[in-house]
């Protein structure tokens, strides 16, 4: 017995707890709606079959406006004043109907049902208008109903104590309906207020994650770069016995190393969002040989295999070609970087809808003389890269080793690729 009171204990949480959520969940005039069509089929036959039989008011009268003043409750959800003025048109004309037939003690010129018809339309026009308009709607119909009952002086104390009932009940009603409105609307102002400043906050980690990158991007690999620009730079003052070559090389470090400060430059800017930074233009796919070429100068075997003619260049996105030229740039670092020496193919063509890159490395010189032997080891960072850039616009990666010992990136990218797929990736 001991054992099964916890578990139904957690199951009845569980149920509260679901129905709590569920309550929580459901929008405000939707519930009302729901409670005024519920009233009006409940109120309706009551209403008018009191009218009837114990006011005497006519059979099509006593429905019509009966009709016509319980219906204000569904119209208070989403008009408040027109639900206002046609549900005390219709009691003035209900009680105006009945007055002949009232007789003492039968209360008058508020019946029993009038009274909580007319308090469960002032709740919904206290909960979805405003103060001003719940105040008016009590005060007229205390006013319409004491207008009415003037003429009939000898009933003053029965129909007073009728109005007396009916201020009360339905001033009371209307009371509890604002406090919860009021409390309604400072939950969402809290809601709101909340959400705002989780957004504010999250904007702020991200501004100080973005300047913590950019000192350390400043600090340390700015200033690693600064060092080998001087050093290739002064290369050929510092020693004599460099040869045309070997200078040659130097300078191509040095100017290697230059185009890396200024990106290291523009991409610093970003990060510390400075509005005051140039842009530089974004690489694009007919940069691709440019890259080849650069990296041949550095003393890399790399080559273009196959390549697309002008006219294709112009169906692919600058989206896409930016992709595509990134992907080609971590592709070759790494073969350059893992398998030095090796002779690398770069090729890139229009298949259906999409842009196929490959980059396809062969074995290394060092690990060909000596199969023990491997270029330096990597985190694996370099193909997640890829693979986020590619996915990211829709595309694709495949990367691994080749029955040769080489290695083959093979990237497919949708050829109108825009920022847009980016976007709604993140």
């Amino acid at each position: 017995m001991t054992n099964d009171e916890p578990v139904t204990d957690r199951r009845f949480r569980r149920a509260l707890r679901t129905v709590r959520d569920g309550i929580a969940r459901v929008d405000p005039a939707t519930a009302l709606l729901l409670l005024a069509a519920v009233a009006t089929v409940t109120l309706v036959p009551i209403e008018s079959a009191i009218g009837v039989q114990e006011y005497g008011v006519p059979v099509a009268l006593a429905f019509g406006f009966t009709l016509g003043h319980v219906g204000c409750i569904a119209l208070a959800v989403r008009r408040p004043t027109l639900a206002t003025m046609f549900s005390i048109a219709s009691v003035a004309a209900l009680q105006t109907l009945s007055a002949e037939s009232f007789v003492d003690p039968t209360p008058w010129p508020w019946w029993p049902v009038l009274i909580v018809t007319q308090a469960m339309i002032g709740a919904i026009v206290s909960f979805r208008g405003s103060l001003r308009l719940s105040v008016a709607f009590w005060i007229l119909s205390i006013v319409v109903s004491s207008l009415i009952s003037l003429p009939r002086p000898e009933h003053y104390e029965s129909t007073s104590v009728s109005l007396v009932v009916f201020a009360a009940v339905c001033g009371g009603v209307q009371i509890i309906a604002g406090a919860l409105a009021q409390w309604n609307d400072i939950r969402e102002q809290l809601i709101s207020e909340r959400r705002v400043s989780n957004e504010e906050y999250s904007r702020r980690v991200v501004a100080e994650d973005r300047a913590r990158i950019a000192r350390e991007l400043h600090d340390v690999v700015a200033h690693s770069l600064s060092v080998i620009t001087v050093q290739a730079s002064t290369a050929a003052f510092r020693h004599d016995d460099i040869s045309k070559a070997a200078a040659g090389e130097f300078d191509e470090i040095a100017a290697a190393s230059r185009q890396a400060m200024r990106e290291m430059r523009d991409l610093l800017g970003v990060l510390r969002a400075d509005p005051d930074v140039e842009q530089a233009p974004q690489p694009s796919l007919a940069d691709i040989p440019e890259l080849v070429e650069q990296t041949r100068r550095a003393g890399a075997d790399v080559d273009v295999d196959v390549w697309l003619a002008p006219t294709e260049l112009g169906e692919v996105s600058p989206v896409a070609g930016l992709v595509v030229y990134r992907i080609a740039q971590q592709a070759l670092a790494n073969a350059l970087r893992h398998a030095p020496g090796s002779r690398v193919l770069v090729s890139a063509r229009i298949v259906g809808a999409s842009l196929r890159l490959t980059v396809e490395n062969g074995l290394g010189r060092e690990a060909a003389r000596n199969p023990e032997a491997e270029g330096i080891a990597g985190t694996g960072m370099g193909l997640i890269n890829m693979s986020e850039r590619a996915a990211g616009v829709g595309g694709a990666i495949e990367a691994g080793p080749t029955p040769d010992g080489g290695f083959l990136v093979d990237a497919t990218v949708p050829l109108r690729a825009s920022a847009l797929a980016e976007i709604e990736r993140t």
